[in-house]
C-alpha cells in the first residue's frame, strides 16, 4: 500500500518503459574497472502524483570493481 493506503498495482504495460540516451566509459584499473557514464532520460515519468510511481532520475554514475 502507498502513503495514502491504496494498494499498488505492479502489473507491466509497454507504456511503463522509460527510455535515455548517453555515454560511459570504462577505464582498467589496478583495483578493478572504472565506470563513469552519464545519462538522459527521454520520457521520465516524474509529475505522478504517487511517490512509488515517479521515476527516481540519477544522470551521473561512477562504478568500481569487476567487469563481467
Amino acid at each position: 500500500q502507498d502513503d495514502g493506503g491504496q494498494i499498488l498495482d505492479y502489473g507491466f504495460d509497454f507504456s511503463d518503459l522509460r527510455h535515455s540516451a548517453g555515454i560511459a566509459a570504462k577505464y582498467v584499473l589496478p583495483i578493478g574497472v572504472l565506470g563513469l557514464s552519464y545519462g538522459i532520460p527521454l520520457n521520465a515519468d516524474d509529475d505522478n502524483p504517487n511517490r512509488f510511481g515517479r521515476d527516481d532520475i540519477k544522470r551521473f554514475q561512477i562504478t568500481i570493481g569487476v567487469d563481467f
